[in-house]
C-alpha cells in the first residue's frame, strides 16, 4: 500500500490512544484480507501493550500472512513456482546446484561462459 492508513494515526495522535482501536481495526483489516495494514494496527496496539506476548504472537501470525499474500503464495491451486518472478534464472540457478548434469546442460554452462568471457574477456569469472 502506498499511502499510510490515517485511522491508526489518528488512534496514535490523540493525548490517550484507545487499544480496542487498533485492534477492532485489526479484525477489520485481516477481515478484509489488507495484511499490511492489519500488521500496522497490530504494531500500534502491542506498542500500547508492550508485555502483551499473545497479542505480539498474533502480531507475528499477521505478519507471515502479510508475507505470503505479497509472494503470491496464498493464491489457491498456485504452487511456488507460479509465484517465482525470474523462473527462467532460477530453474538455472538449481541447475548449477545438480550434482547430477547431463549432456546438455553441461553445453549450455559452457556456452554461457564463452558468451560471458566474449563480452568481457578481461574480467575474470564474473
Amino acid at each position: 500500500m502506498d499511502r499510510p492508513d490515517p485511522a491508526p494515526r489518528a488512534n496514535t495522535d490523540t493525548p490517550k490512544p484507545d487499544i480496542n482501536k487498533f485492534i477492532k481495526l485489526k479484525d477489520i483489516y485481516k477481515a478484509l484480507g489488507q495484511w499490511e495494514l492489519a500488521v500496522a494496527a497490530s504494531q500500534s496496539a502491542l506498542a500500547l501493550r508492550p508485555g502483551d506476548m499473545d497479542f505480539g504472537d498474533r502480531g507475528k501470525a499477521l505478519g507471515a500472512q502479510s508475507t505470503m499474500s505479497r509472494g503470491n503464495y496464498d493464491k489457491k491451486g498456485g504452487t511456488f513456482q507460479d509465484s517465482v518472478k525470474d523462473l527462467a534464472g532460477q530453474t538455472k540457478l538449481l541447475q548449477q546446484d545438480m550434482d547430477v548434469r547431463d549432456v546438455d546442460m553441461l553445453t549450455r554452462q559452457l556456452l554461457d561462459a564463452e558468451a560471458e568471457w566474449k563480452a568481457q574477456p578481461m574480467k575474470p569469472g564474473s
